[in-house]
């Protein structure tokens, strides 16, 4: 999803094993679904331009992918949220 809305409501009900967000949806945070995918136990990564800094620090222990990426680089780290 690329808005907050769809992504709310995708964490609260979608059926998927692990999420990668993007910390930045069209000027909104996506920290809130960040919370709802933690509470459901779902595995998830950020991807972002902004490195560290721009997570909040009760998810900085999160694997971060750091754009721009490559492709082998997001398998690798979707691999490690499978383990």
């Amino acid at each position: 999803a690329s808005r907050l809305e769809p992504a709310l409501e995708l964490a609260r009900n979608g059926g998927f094993d692990a999420a990668m967000l993007d910390v930045n949806l069209a000027g909104d945070r996506s920290f809130p679904v960040a919370d709802l995918l933690a509470a459901r136990n779902i595995p998830f990564l950020f991807a972002t331009g902004y490195g560290l800094d721009g997570i909040e620090e009760k998810y900085r222990h999160r694997p971060i992918l750091q754009k721009p990426f490559r492709v082998g680089q997001l398998a690798a780290a979707l691999d490690a949220l499978a383990r």
